[in-house]
């Protein structure tokens, strides 16, 4: 797989700890052992969306960079934040980096 992209999805990781950061969604705080093995989607039973790119997106996604492994395609993580931050203006950063990690690794390579 071709080096850039890892660099690419490495830098837009960067950006989307960077927006939860801004508005004050990161916490230090874990979710627990059971809110992570929640199988719904996103978590969404046991912790916010936003705890869920922290916790769980973010980590998955750092270590297939790290370890060059094959990234998703197809995958669409845009649409649950678009519903979490219905009408936040503040939030749209953040969703259009979602949206633009989601396209660049829809691209053929």
């Amino acid at each position: 797989m071709n080096e850039a992209i890892y660099l690419q999805t490495a830098q837009a990781l960067a950006r989307i700890k960077t927006h939860l950061q801004h508005l004050e969604l990161w916490t230090e705080t874990a979710p627990s052992d059971e809110a992570l093995a929640d199988p719904s989607p996103f978590c969404y039973e046991s912790m916010p969306f936003e705890h869920w790119l922290q916790f769980v997106f973010l980590p998955k996604m750092s270590d297939l960079v790290a370890n060059q492994q094959a990234l998703p395609t197809q995958f669409a993580v845009s649409p649950m934040a678009q519903m979490r931050f219905d009408n936040q203006t503040a939030a749209q950063a953040l969703i259009d980096e979602l949206i633009a990690l989601e396209k660049l690794l829809d691209e053929p390579r």
